[in-house]
């Protein structure tokens, strides 16, 4: 008996149900459901970005959708059981039209189906029978589409062969009408890439996020990683089927790209922004140009910063600094073949005799390799195996009691 009444209440003052109007004027998602099915005609009227329809029913509706602003619809769903098989929709390009029969509901209420299949009444005490709560119904179309609720608009009968102007919303099914909650994000935040942030939303019990992502109910907090500036819309509801929607943007800033390079015995930096150049890691004071002349030995990096404070730290270049001995003692050393592939030889043209040893550094400085050799005033040859190492550039360091130089060398195999 109470669904008869229902019924006839519903074509009585559907009108009045509906001129309720805008649930949340940030929205851009309108649902619409009702029992019978029917002829549903939209009138996209006013110029809302990416707007996102969904529509529920248990028997076969006719969706048509035209306006002005048509071109501005990007998806259209239909979730429900399509009782005739002839549910359609038309108006919109068909990329964009999904039609899910009884798609599993994504929020689990004892009061309505587990099923998303129909739902035509706002009251949230309102036990439906076979169908599915407003809860449910409004949780499964933010969840499945991108954006936050404009209006939902619900009944039992058929919607008839009138127009529904987008502009005048609908009955706001999702609890009542005049319970709505205060929900906030926080404000807009820049990160740089690569980079996590975390949004706290208060003012609820519960809380979907779009887009979607990953959350540990009732998902108040949330840990996002974005790879471009994004907007997220959060819907929060309270036990009482009231809600409240907010939004907020992040915005990410690229990371420049630290390029370090030696020429001439000169560093160079390259990536963009402002530079501060490291000796070992440690700020060297004052030296921000673009390039840097080392004057000791050391491991050499340097850091460049956005306008926006993103940084990256370079690769590190070792440079030896030699003095005007060494450096005579280094002209009498000749490495070849360079570049090598599985074995380093070492010419010594002088008349130097004794210990020499030989150190192998990567080009971050780490040791990976040290032999000693003797030399007599017979031999000035020396072999160094090679072949554990990858590809790439590397030092060798090589001393004497009294003298020292590097000599640099790469390894290109095929």
């Amino acid at each position: 008996m109470r669904n008869f009444l229902l019924l006839s209440f519903s074509f009585l003052f559907s009108a009045t149900l509906f001129a309720q109007g805008i649930c949340s004027e940030a929205g851009n998602i309108i649902i619409f459901s009702n029992y019978d099915g029917g002829e549903l005609n939209i009138n996209i009227d006013e110029d809302i970005a990416n707007i996102q329809i969904g529509i529920c029913s248990y028997e076969s509706i006719e969706i048509n959708i035209s306006g002005t602003y048509a071109e501005n619809v990007t998806k259209v769903l239909y979730a429900g059981y399509d009782s005739g098989l002839s549910t359609s929709v038309t108006g919109v390009d068909d990329a964009i039209v999904d039609i899910e029969l009884y798609p599993l509901s994504t929020l689990d209420d004892p009061d309505g189906n587990e099923y998303i299949v129909c739902a035509y009444e706002c009251d949230t005490d309102f036990i439906p029978g076979g169908c599915n709560t407003v809860d449910q119904v409004t949780d499964y179309f933010l969840t499945e589409l991108e954006g936050s609720l404009r209006f939902s608009y619900l009944q039992y009968g058929i919607f008839g062969t009138g127009t529904y102007d987008m502009s005048e919303g609908g009955n706001c099914c999702f609890g009542e009408a005049d319970c709505i909650l205060t929900v906030n994000s926080g404000f807009d935040q820049e990160i740089c890439s690569g980079e996590t942030v975390t949004i706290t939303a208060t003012g609820a019990e519960t809380y979907i996020w779009t887009p979607t992502v990953t959350c540990d109910p009732p998902c108040a907090t949330i840990t996002i990683n974005p790879t471009s500036t994004t907007t997220y819309f959060v819907t929060g509801t309270d036990d009482d089927g009231c809600f409240g929607t907010d939004e907020i943007t992040i915005t990410v800033n690229a990371t420049p790209e630290a390029l370090i390079t030696e020429i001439d015995n000169s560093l160079f930096a390259d990536g963009g922004g402002t530079y501060q150049w490291l000796l070992n890691g440690e700020i060297i004071t004052g030296e921000t140009g673009t390039f840097y002349t080392p004057t000791v030995s050391g491991n050499y990096s340097f850091v460049a910063t956005s306008a926006e404070g993103c940084s990256d730290t370079s690769d590190v270049i070792t440079v030896v600094v030699q003095s005007v001995a060494d450096a005579l003692f280094g002209a009498g050393i000749v490495l070849f073949p360079n570049p090598a592939t599985d074995h380093l030889n070492i010419s010594l043209f002088n008349n130097l005799s004794g210990q020499y040893h030989f150190t192998i550094l990567n080009n971050v400085g780490e040791t990976l390799k040290t032999m000693s050799f003797t030399k007599t005033l017979n031999t000035d040859e020396f072999m160094i195996p090679i072949s554990e190492f990858a590809n790439g550039t590397y030092t060798l360091l090589i001393k004497t009691n009294t003298s020292f130089s590097a000599k640099q060398f790469m390894i290109v195999k095929e």
